[in-house]
């Protein structure tokens, strides 16, 4: 798809992303714990454990290395056109589900299964990182309007709420989120907010 933009000077930028239907490649890091706990329960063997450490800290460093930096990134003046897109905004709003899916099967897993003591460490290492990307998920979705985007923005990254002896606002701690008119990883949400989205809205009160 070609999206275009005009510089401050009045010209006509033009640009294709020709890695449009390739941003569905993210998709496949979260898939791969489930793929792991599938394979496992079906062979038996605790190697199949191994396979979401592997992928994040051995096949991934080495695509980076044989594939190397990608410099092909969209001028700014088309980066309105890009947002307007909900293309780009639905793959990250389905990405949402994932974390949650893999932290709830690793419980189950890890809860259900016998296995030995190097399955515990290399899954919680692989699978651990790989949810890491739930940060990724929230900073980017946190850039998009308020509204139901802005729950989705704080459910993958949600880690706790203390409710403070000052005011009816609840600090809530949301790691990587940054803003430039709030202390980082710092917003307040009114207890309204939460009783009306069970995803926790995040409303900054900007001073």
């Amino acid at each position: 798809m070609i999206f275009t933009g005009t510089t401050a000077a009045g010209d006509t930028v033009t640009y294709r992303d020709g890695k449009r239907y390739l941003w569905m490649l993210s998709f496949i890091p979260p898939l791969v714990p489930l793929l792991s706990y599938w394979l496992y329960l079906q062979t038996m063997n605790p190697v199949m454990t191994l396979i979401p450490f592997v992928f994040i800290y051995v096949l991934i460093p080495l695509l980076d290395v044989l594939i190397g930096e990608d410099t092909h990134n969209p001028p700014a003046e088309v980066v309105a056109a890009m947002e307007a897109d909900p293309y780009y905004l639905r793959l990250a709003r389905i990405t949402v589900v994932f974390p949650w899916v893999n932290f709830i099967a690793l419980i189950a897993f890890f809860g259900t299964q016998d296995l030995p003591w190097w399955s515990y460490i290399a899954l919680l290492l692989g699978v651990g990182t790989i949810d890491g990307g739930a940060l990724l998920i929230g900073h980017e979705l946190g850039h998009k309007p308020a509204g139901s985007t802005a729950c989705l923005a704080c459910s993958p990254t949600m880690r706790w709420a203390t409710p403070t002896s000052a005011s009816s606002t609840i600090v809530v701690i949301i790691p990587g989120w940054r803003h430039p008119r709030i202390p980082p990883a710092r917003a307040l949400v009114n207890r309204s907010t939460l009783s009306r989205c069970a995803a926790w809205c995040v409303q900054a009160r900007l001073a």
